[in-house]
């Protein structure tokens, strides 16, 4: 009765333990395929808080630079996208992925550049997208430069204010020109009729001086004639 019983025994333990290998066999044969189906590119859309949006000209030419952060290095931006204008409305519609698999934990900042092009002066708003949802916008006005001796004016201007017409701008630099040409001439007459009237003042003296030195009668009429000549009438003498 005894040795019935243990032979029922073992056979038990030997079939728990047949299952628990048909188990584990069966487990780690399908979690290789299950991780394999979930590990993938998936589109994302980064938060707002880590991208950074910044306006700057460069040679008349006016540029967006951005920058975002992202976690990990599960991340790619496939597609920057092309600005779009829309009267004073510009937008960028940006692919960024993420990787639903194992990443490196480590925090990695993406950087671009937004080319605008010479934008008329007025006031603009900058929309960056990702997927066709609006990630952060930013707000920049472009300023009129005019070019005068080397120097540069800004103004800024308003959205009310209507940016001035090429030939404005064009007689508003002749105008400025020719106020300075007329201040440089005027300023030079005036020199010179400085040093003529001092040349007067030198060579009458001179006259006067030779006069009451030596009083004859041919040095007066030398200097009543040389007096008449710098404007001195005889009469003065």
């Amino acid at each position: 009765m005894l040795r019935g019983g243990n032979q029922i025994r073992s056979k038990a333990v030997s079939s728990i333990l047949l299952i628990g290998m048909l188990s584990s066999t069966i487990v780690f044969s399908f979690s290789p395929k299950v991780d394999a189906q979930f590990e993938q590119w998936v589109p994302c859309v980064p938060d707002s808080s880590k991208v950074e949006l910044d306006f700057r000209k460069e040679n008349g030419t006016s540029c967006i630079d951005i920058s975002i952060e992202f976690p990990s290095g599960g991340f790619n931006i496939s597609d920057w996208g092309t600005p779009t204008t829309v009267g004073s409305n510009i937008s960028a519609n940006a692919e960024i992925w993420r990787w639903t698999g194992v990443a490196f934990p480590v925090v990695i900042t993406e950087h671009h550049t937004y080319t605008l092009g010479n934008l008329p002066t007025g006031e603009y708003l900058f929309t960056f997208k990702v997927w066709g949802f609006s990630v952060k916008n930013t707000t920049f006005i472009v300023q009129i430069e005019v070019g005068v001796g080397g120097y540069e004016f800004p103004t800024q201007v308003n959205t009310t204010t209507k940016p001035l017409a090429p030939l404005t701008s064009f007689l508003a630099l002749i105008v400025i020109s020719v106020i300075g040409y007329g201040a440089i001439k005027l300023k030079a007459r005036r020199k010179a009729r400085q040093n003529l009237a001092r040349i007067h003042v030198q060579e009458v003296g001179k006259v006067v001086l030779r006069l009451y030195s030596f009083p004859g009668e041919q040095e007066t009429a030398y200097a009543r004639t040389h007096i008449k000549e710098y404007g001195v009438s005889s009469a003065q003498t």
